[in-house]
């Protein structure tokens, strides 16, 4: 993408709704999006959003530790429209750790400050290297600044 480019929240929603339950992590997004219309209505859906790291260093680590992202590259953005809604998760939480339970999706839709003690059969220390892997989803447009590599 060129600096200047608009990014367009959504287009993971797109994907999931694209392929339905022959995307591999269909299960997963709508097992958070129903966690998420029944007990936190104030997020925006992972469906409707753009995810954006809050660090170069954020960015880079998830894309190490995630195959599908190694070819990805990555941009310095800005939110479009500031005041849209977001949600600031850590990544890791998208998907269910710990005990065995109906509810694991609850730790990822909680204040970020929350997400630790949601889960306490985990040591956090040790689940994130102390080090956060924090994603910002938001309804907002997202305006390229530059190619970061």
């Amino acid at each position: 993408l060129a600096q200047g480019s608009v990014i367009l929240p959504g287009n993971w929603g797109r994907l999931i709704r694209a392929y339905g339950w022959q995307h591999a992590l269909a299960l997963r997004e709508m097992a958070l999006e129903d966690t998420r219309r029944s007990r936190f209505p104030h997020r925006p859906s992972r469906l409707d959003s753009a995810f954006v790291f809050l660090s170069i260093a954020e960015a880079q680590d998830f894309r190490s530790q995630n195959g599908g992202f190694l070819k990805h590259i990555l941009y310095r953005v800005t939110l479009c429209e500031p005041d849209a809604a977001c949600h600031i998760a850590d990544t890791r939480l998208c998907g269910p750790h710990g005990l065995t339970r109906p509810d694991w999706a609850d730790a990822y839709w909680m204040d970020l400050e929350s997400q630790a003690s949601a889960i306490p059969e985990i040591d956090w220390i040790a689940f994130t290297n102390g080090t956060p892997q924090r994603e910002m989803l938001t309804l907002s447009k997202l305006l390229v600044e530059e190619r970061l590599d």
